[in-house]
């Protein structure tokens, strides 16, 4: 019995994964970084967060005014990029990316997660009472998924990809790598096996790759 091609095609699978995902982290460790950097300088900008904001203390019928009018002119943006440019008119966040990965679903277009994005980026620079927690799942996941729009024949590790950019996002944007990968081992993925790296085609039987017992 010949064993060297199984383990040849295993061999090859774990390199893929492995060099894929490094380079996923990179890209999303960057996205994730400038993301966190851009809302941080409207805040300060836009006199959201306290330090900037005290400096309108001295003018102290100033500082209501400009509240008012950042929160107000930040929401009227958000809503006009998500209803008039996102094709799904929504904003996108993890479940988009749990149902995408569990039920073996395409993930929402390119355009609409990029518009969730900036529009959460706005939300959350003009001080909107939001977290960046969903936002920045999202769009590890897009990263992660961009290997299968792109084609070069990596569909069968799909999960993965989109997996390994989820774990990079809240690895880099909180500091917090152990988080980053229980998160998407425990919620994203739900499930992991060697046998999907030795055969992917597991990917396209859900009820191996995701047992029943580990449905929810």
């Amino acid at each position: 019995m010949n064993t060297s091609q199984p383990q040849q095609s295993s061999a090859y699978s774990v390199t893929v994964v492995a060099i894929s995902a490094i380079v996923i982290g990179m890209v999303t460790a960057i996205a994730a970084t400038g993301f966190v950097a851009a809302i941080q300088w409207l805040n300060d900008n836009l006199f959201v967060s306290p330090l900037s904001r005290a400096t309108l203390y001295d003018a102290f019928f100033m500082s209501p005014v400009v509240i008012v009018l950042v929160t107000t002119l930040g929401g009227l943006v958000t809503g006009l990029l998500v209803s008039y440019i996102s094709g799904l008119k929504r904003p996108l966040g993890p479940p988009d990316t749990i149902q995408a990965v569990q039920l073996n679903q395409p993930m929402p277009d390119t355009k609409s997660g990029l518009v969730s994005t900036l529009a959460a980026v706005i939300s959350l620079g003009c001080g909107a009472s939001v977290g960046q927690y969903g936002p920045l799942v999202y769009m590890g996941a897009l990263v992660g998924d961009l290997l299968r729009k792109l084609q070069l024949g990596f569909e069968s590790y799909r999960s993965i990809f989109i997996a390994c950019g989820v774990a990079a996002a809240i690895s880099s944007a909180f500091s917090a790598p152990i988080a980053g990968l229980v998160f998407a081992h425990e919620v994203i993925l739900r499930h992991y096996s060697m046998r999907l790296l030795r055969q992917p085609q597991f990917q396209q039987q859900p009820d191996i790759f995701f047992p029943t017992r580990f449905s929810r």
